[in-house]
């Protein structure tokens, strides 16, 4: 599977900023005004599809309720398991409105950010695997940061070309709805819900297994003090046993010698 959508006609220019203008103009038929909100929502939209970090993440989560949801392992379209590297990956069962979306969860190794950023161990939704070339994961947000490396690099040629609707259908979305920029990586509000049931559930397991260690530490504990005072009632009793059986013995010897002292 190719990783990069059919696009319309393009041609390489060296100038950016005015490529973007000149084809939000063209596609979108704006004044000055609307192009310069156009820009700075682009320029913002591909800012968190780039560096959405921990701590934006963890915003994300604390706006938003958790959902139950039902998972198993993710599929393709031939029904065979995805499997790719030592990655942990999954596909949504429940709820409906996401059947089939899939899930993997970051190693923190792409994006070069700091342990105070590092997005180690959240789970975010991906698209496929892409087995042309370098095989990698096609991510949820690589079809909107391609669009907009379009729009910015490449003057438009042909508005006709029937793949022109696929790249204006994505440039509308990202202007006109405010999902990409609220939800980043995520896409949307369900997937975010998804990620922080996730996140949840591997904190639960993790806090779990800390548990049974203490648990079971102080079953031992426990145990092992049982048996010390099982051993020293035990050795107590003996030496109880043994100091009884001296003094009756004495006794013994005692009242024989004094009867047969009496005899003689």
């Amino acid at each position: 599977m190719s990783r990069k959508p059919n696009l319309p006609p393009l041609f390489f220019e060296t100038n950016p900023y005015a490529i973007l203008e000149k084809n939000l103009i063209k596609i979108f038929n704006i004044d000055k005004e609307q192009l310069k909100q156009y820009i700075i929502k682009i320029n913002n939209t591909e800012d968190i599809l780039k560096f959405m970090n921990k701590s934006k993440i963890l915003d994300i989560y604390s706006k938003i309720d958790s959902i139950d949801i039902k998972y198993g392992p993710a599929i393709d379209k031939d029904g065979k398991e995805i499997i790719f590297d030592d990655r942990q990956i999954l596909q949504i069962i429940e709820p409906i409105e996401k059947a089939g979306q899939k899930f993997y969860k970051s190693k923190g190794e792409s994006r070069n950010l700091s342990e105070e950023h590092n997005i180690k161990d959240f789970w975010f939704p991906f698209v496929d695997i892409n087995i042309i070339g370098e095989k990698r994961l096609i991510k949820s947000e690589d079809k909107y940061l391609l669009a907009i490396e379009t729009i910015k690099n490449r003057h438009i040629l042909d508005l006709e070309d029937p793949t022109f609707a696929q790249l204006k259908l994505l440039l509308t979305e990202i202007l006109y709805t405010d999902s990409l920029l609220d939800y980043g990586r995520f896409i949307d509000n369900f997937n975010a819900a998804i990620s922080k049931r996730l996140y949840e559930l591997d904190h639960k397991s993790q806090a779990g297994g800390k548990k049974n260690i203490k648990k079971s530490s102080k079953k031992s504990s426990k145990k092992s003090s049982k048996k010390q005072n099982k051993k020293s009632s035990k050795k107590s009793s003996k030496k109880q046993n043994k100091k009884s059986s001296k003094k009756s013995s004495k006794k013994l010897s005692k009242k024989q010698n004094k009867k047969s002292s009496k005899k003689i």
